[in-house]
């Protein structure tokens, strides 16, 4: 312990600081103990830093993409949306999404109902684009009702 204690006048104010703070002289004593033992702690160290680094980054990422998104206008589409977080959820949750997506059952068997009946009231009309508005105001009233 009193070469640990001596060779600390020899570090950097700044290695010294970080030392004093977060270790005590008998924590550096049992750490040092051990060469195998001191060798996982600095592995362990830089892994725990390195992870801490991935993760600033990815945030970082994040946030810029986020502030880029914001800038762009566009529509809300929420069915892609819904697919997007789908697909990002791990087996486990993406069953358990399911799971209570069967137990709102009634809310997904009225909607087909409405969603068939917009379609059974709704007007055909041939060709490209000629008529859509027509068919889409029956279809939006219907879905109103």
């Amino acid at each position: 312990m009193d070469n640990i204690y001596k060779a600390l006048g020899y570090l950097k104010t700044e290695e010294q600081g970080i030392i004093i703070s977060n270790y005590k002289l008998t924590e550096l004593h049992s750490i040092f103990a051990n060469d195998e033992a001191y060798e996982k702690y600095i592995n362990d160290l830089f892994a725990v830093s390195n992870e801490f680094t991935k993760r600033a980054i990815a945030l970082l990422s994040l946030h810029t993409e986020a502030f880029l998104q914001s800038r762009k206008k566009q529509e809300f589409d929420p069915a892609t949306d819904m697919c997007q977080i789908y697909n990002g959820m791990s087996e486990a949750d993406q069953k358990r999404f399911c799971q209570n997506m069967f137990a709102k059952k009634k809310f997904f068997e009225d909607a087909c109902v409405r969603i068939m009946d917009s379609f059974n009231q709704a007007v055909e009309v041939k060709g490209d684009d000629v008529g859509s508005d027509i068919t889409n105001d029956v279809v939006n009233a219907k879905m109103e009702k």
